[in-house]
């Protein structure tokens, strides 16, 4: 019995959030950085983030939470 709790406790935990400050220098906040997205599953149409993206600059693919090249130049926000 307790299997199958943590099981469909496991299968309602598939994806996790979190947040990050615009003044953070992550690869994330970089103007070189274009995350990836996929679609996601269900009746509703909508593109979901992931946690990967590309740098531009440096044309490979990087994590959107790794540490930033010399290259790093914040984003403009207006």
């Amino acid at each position: 019995m307790r299997e199958a709790k943590a099981a469909i406790l496991a299968e309602s935990r598939k994806t996790r959030h979190i947040s990050v400050d615009t003044s953070v220098r992550a690869c994330i906040n970089c103007q070189y950085y274009e995350q990836y997205f996929h679609q996601s599953r269900g009746n509703i149409a909508l593109w979901v983030p992931t946690c990967e993206g590309y740098c531009l600059k440096k044309e490979q693919k990087r994590g959107a939470l790794s540490q930033p090249c010399k290259d790093f130049l914040k984003e403009e926000r207006k």
